[in-house]
């Protein structure tokens, strides 16, 4: 019986060394899921870029991110181009987000919608029209303005209605 209550008393003594230690000592913040991919949390990595295509008729519905590296338009096709070597048509996209991996705000697609161009919302909360004709080394540019560069870009909306040629 004396041997069971010396047990009893050391392993409390030990609990509460052990809880007095792991109070003194300097706290660490929980690690969660490690960070992996091109998004920390919501906001991408600098370069990359959040995409919502078309599908089905409805925008947002399937969605990647990859870094864009050139925009190419011509007479018969509009081209985005990726790091990854890989391309896809421009037309298929509804948002093009280089800030967050969100698909952005309904009442702004619905703005971009009902213009007859493209619309790039600025991280401002600037929304610009105008007719994408590329994009290279991070900038957009654009027919009758000046290129605006990725990082002053919050959205950019495609307009599908838009025919290749007029984009020249």
């Amino acid at each position: 019986m004396k041997f069971k209550s010396i047990a009893l008393v050391l392993v409390v003594v030990f609990s509460i060394g052990m809880s007095m230690e792991m109070w003194a000592a300097p706290g660490t913040y929980p690690s969660g899921n490690p960070q992996r991919g091109i998004a920390y949390g919501n906001k991408l990595k600098p370069g990359w870029t959040c995409f919502y295509q078309w599908f089905k008729g409805s925008w947002g519905r399937e969605s990647y991110r990859r870094q864009i590296v050139g925009i190419r338009i011509n007479g018969q096709m509009a081209k985005v181009f990726f790091s990854n070597g890989s391309n896809r048509d421009f037309y298929l996209y509804a948002i093009i987000n280089h800030h967050d991996t969100s698909p952005g705000s309904l009442p702004h697609w619905k703005q971009a919608r009902n213009s007859r161009l493209d619309s790039i919302l600025l991280k401002n909360g600037v929304m610009v029209q105008a007719i994408i004709t590329g994009y290279n080394n991070g900038q957009y540019f654009f027919k009758g303005r000046p290129p605006i560069h990725v990082s002053q870009i919050w959205i950019v909306y495609p307009n599908p209605t838009i025919p290749y040629r007029s984009r020249l």
